[in-house]
């Protein structure tokens, strides 16, 4: 198993809501001689970063608070807890900061994190929920130059990437279709939902072009804009079925279909002269020569680990005068496209189900 790269300089971190995808512990390995635990949250990742220090978190519920001093004192003994965010950034003098609060907060303590000084930034997806947000997050890290990262988790994987390269490389001719599917109670558009989006934006290796839409019937009436309460509830964030097509000529049909229980979800990829089906279990290509598994690596680093090491790699690059190793695997410019389609999703169907050009009206 991979260990984790050292960092050029000693950075302060923190993280703004310590849900289980924030503070989590990380599963133990299945054998010692697999090595360390790998990170399953932002805090198990930032303990993997040799030069970086989780120096203070921030929560609204103080038993998440206790918890996380109780899970993590012999890592971070002396980690401070706010339940203000400003008052964690204007004190701590942090240079990393994870985002990991509800869908629709995102935005103001981004943009608060950049006034503050900090050098980079990993928000949990979808990025916002409105574009005046995300066009806010993006241009207040652009003026500053702060790299911001969003956690749609499968672009940090190994395997997925190769599934990328495998597409651009046209071993099997040029993309042509895509379709996804998700099934279960949290096949929510802006919840889980918002992963598959950004997986077929990132396959299909394009920004979307139009779209037609339509939620699911109990949503029919769910109006234009997201009306959620942050992820906690499946009814407050409908499903959908979405037809959209890419500027480089790629179709896809989404389908998020709520249901009794997951299936998980499966992306089918068809080129001109084969096509791959693709889940988190594995990855086969079907062609002339029949079908075979794709080969592709096996990935030891969980999302939030290649995320924060990313990160690092850019504020030591900084540091140093120099240019990053190469751009951000999930950049928030990118992570756009995922909120315009969602919120393109919504006016769709808000107008009569019509077509929808890309990019949306500010």
């Amino acid at each position: 198993m991979n260990a984790a790269t050292s960092s050029a300089g000693n950075y302060r971190a923190g993280i703004i809501g310590l849900s289980g995808i924030a503070a989590g512990q990380g599963a133990a390995p299945a054998h010692p001689a697999l090595g360390a635990t790998q990170g399953g949250s932002h805090a198990a990742a930032y303990a993997q970063v040799p030069g970086v220090d989780v120096v203070a978190v921030c929560e609204l519920k103080t038993e998440l608070l206790d918890g996380f001093r109780t899970t993590w004192s012999d890592v971070w003994p002396e980690v401070n807890t706010y339940t203000d965010y400003k008052a964690m950034l204007r004190e701590e003098g942090l240079d990393l900061l994870s985002v990991a609060t509800s869908d629709h907060l995102h935005a103001d303590m981004v943009v608060d994190a950049v006034a503050a000084g900090v050098k980079g930034i990993f928000c949990e997806k979808p990025l916002a929920t409105t574009l005046a947000d995300a066009d806010r997050m993006i241009a207040a890290c652009a003026e500053q130059g702060v790299p911001l990262s969003v956690d749609h988790t499968r672009r940090l994987r190994g395997s997925w990437l190769h599934l990328r390269d495998f597409l651009v490389r046209e071993e099997l001719g040029a993309l042509r279709q895509v379709v996804a599917t998700m099934t279960g109670q949290r096949a929510m558009m802006f919840r889980n939902g918002t992963h598959l989006i950004d997986m077929v934006c990132f396959l299909a290796g394009s920004g979307p072009e139009w779209l037609v839409a339509e939620l699911a019937d109990m949503h029919h009436d769910y109006g234009p804009a997201y009306a959620g309460d942050g992820g906690r509830n499946p009814d407050t964030d409908p499903g959908a079925d979405v037809y959209i097509r890419f500027r480089n000529g790629v179709r896809s049909h989404i389908s998020l279909t709520k249901t009794p229980e997951s299936r998980g979800w499966v992306i089918d990829l068809l080129c001109e002269r084969g096509r791959i089906r693709a889940n988190d279990g594995g990855m086969e290509v079907w062609d002339d020569a029949g079908q075979r598994p794709l080969d592709a690596p096996t990935h030891t680093y969980e999302a939030q680990l290649a995320g924060i090491e990313e990160l690092v790699q850019h504020l030591d690059a900084r540091a140093a005068g120099r240019e990053p190793p190469a751009p951000l695997i999930s950049p928030a410019t990118d992570a756009l496209h995922t909120v315009e389609i969602l919120l393109g999703i919504l006016r769709s169907q808000h107008e009569g189900n019509r077509k929808v050009t890309f990019p949306l009206p500010r």
